[in-house]
């Protein structure tokens, strides 16, 4: 318990009052809601949206372990004041799994029913969905442990980096066979996996961009840059996953591939592909494309802001208009709660490394070692 306080205290000295209120006030409403909807019998749309969001969070903070250990193996001394934000996010991971535990275990009473899972099945995703996380969040706190110990490096972080990176694709790949495709009716899409876990990496990307530009002195404009430009290029191709999957279907035109597709383009989810499209590869394509807006903090930071909640959306749309979302505009109401708590426990995970002071930058390399010799040569 005082550890609890005490992480309570730092996240709010992290946030700032209002924003520590507000995501205490948001993770209370949440679990309420939900609460209320299990004593009425109305707990499926509200879990199935509590996947959604989870989906969305769960990528986010094991795609930030994995942001930090892709820059570790590549030797990228540029991110040195970025990659402990990135870790940050693995505080995050115990709320996921008890969350996950939660998801996993009414799986029937959310998943739609030629698709929910019953006796030996739902043991079976018990286990796999509960020991393959369990696993990448064990291999990604060691990783962090390593990765922000006082001068720890050499193999063995690398090991670690190399080996929680192939696990992050490997379980990620699973969460979205075992929560998007198999709840989806039709043919599978085998492109979903790749989508997903590009969406939580660009996701991790985006936060670090918003967190790390929240005060003036953080970064150079050099750092920056090189943050927009992942930011362009995962984003770029996310959208070129999203074409992979919608050509063949398109160009088949097979009623058991199209139906997906269709229920995404038809009502009030057209709208949000819409959005999704825009705000996750059309805006970042334009708006970051010039070299200004990459390197201007405030510029950095809202386009980012668009591109994360495009994803979270993106996560909405993997889901929900496959579950059936009986029960009106309440159930709905109460979907939101459940999500917006959601996305408060995360804040209150994470809020605690924000402010945590980098270490001091030994050498900067960019994304283009040239560059630096470039420019050493120059002078």
């Amino acid at each position: 318990m005082r550890q609890l306080a005490s992480g309570l205290d730092d996240s709010r000295r992290a946030l700032g009052r209002f924003a520590f209120y507000v995501s205490c006030s948001a993770a209370a409403a949440g679990g309420l809601s939900i609460v209320a909807c299990l004593a009425v019998r109305r707990e499926g749309p509200v879990i199935a949206s509590l996947a959604a969001a989870w989906l969305f969070l769960a990528a986010l903070s094991a795609g930030g372990v994995a942001l930090a250990a892709a820059i570790d193996v590549c030797g990228g001394r540029w991110a040195e004041r970025v990659s402990p934000l990135a870790c940050s996010t693995s505080r995050f991971f115990l709320p996921a799994f008890a969350v996950l535990v939660v998801i996993v275990s009414s799986a029937g009473r959310w998943m739609p029913a030629e698709a929910a899972p019953h006796g030996t099945r739902l043991i079976g995703l018990l286990a796999r969905e509960l020991g393959s996380a369990a696993i990448l969040f064990h291999v990604g706190r060691r990783y962090v442990l390593l990765a922000t110990a006082r001068r720890t490096e050499g193999p063995a972080r690398r090991g670690w980096a190399v080996v929680y990176l192939i696990t992050y694709a490997a379980v990620l790949s699973l969460w979205a066979a075992d929560l998007i495709i198999a709840v989806s009716s039709g043919a599978p899409s085998t492109v979903v996996p790749a989508f997903y876990l590009v969406g939580g990496f660009l996701s991790a990307i985006a936060w670090v961009s918003i967190a790390a530009n929240r005060d003036r002195g953080r970064l150079d404009d050099a750092t920056r840059h090189d943050l927009g430009k992942l930011v362009f290029g995962l984003a770029t191709f996310w959208g070129y996953l999203l074409w992979s999957a919608f050509l063949p279907v398109w160009y088949g035109n097979l009623p058991d591939e199209t139906g997906q597709l269709l229920a995404r383009w038809n009502g009030m989810w057209k709208a949000l592909s819409t959005v999704v499209v825009t705000t996750v590869f059309i805006f970042p394509f334009l708006f970051f494309f010039p070299e200004r807006t990459k390197r201007d903090r405030r510029l950095l930071l809202g386009g980012s802001a668009v591109v994360l909640a495009g994803l979270f959306g993106n996560c909405i749309l993997l889901v929900l208009p496959s579950v059936t979302m009986e029960g009106g505009a309440a159930v709905w109401l109460a979907s939101a709660v459940a999500m917006a708590g959601l996305c408060g426990v995360f804040a209150l995970s994470v809020g605690d490394g924000l402010d945590r002071e980098p270490p001091e930058s030994r050498t900067v390399m960019s994304l283009v070692p040239a560059r630096a010799e470039t420019e050493e040569v120059g002078a």
